[in-house]
């Protein structure tokens, strides 16, 4: 009878760069920042690549403040990309 099982799509425990920042919500030059200020954390080495661990990523998110306890401003972000540009949505 030749039926083909489904296979559930199985979510990625490591992303690149552009998909750790994606993941958090900036563009890859604030992650690149947020990782240089220990907000998020280093790359793990697989071959070749740098990795992030989603795991890792979410701990580190969660340890980031709220807009109400310090700064009202993400961290400085270059200009150059505008995923790290503050949204205006709300001003």
């Amino acid at each position: 009878m030749g039926a083909t099982q489904n296979h559930p799509s199985v979510a990625p425990r490591g992303l690149s760069r552009a998909d750790a920042a994606r993941y958090v919500g900036v563009g890859v030059s604030l992650f690149n920042q947020m990782i240089m200020r220990n907000l998020m954390p280093p790359a793990r080495a697989i071959g070749g690549r740098h990795v992030w661990d989603i795991r890792e990523l979410d701990a580190a998110f969660d340890e980031l403040p709220h807009m109400d306890e310090g700064s009202t401003s993400p961290p400085a972000a270059s200009n150059d990309d505008p995923d790290d540009r503050p949204d205006n949505d709300f001003v």
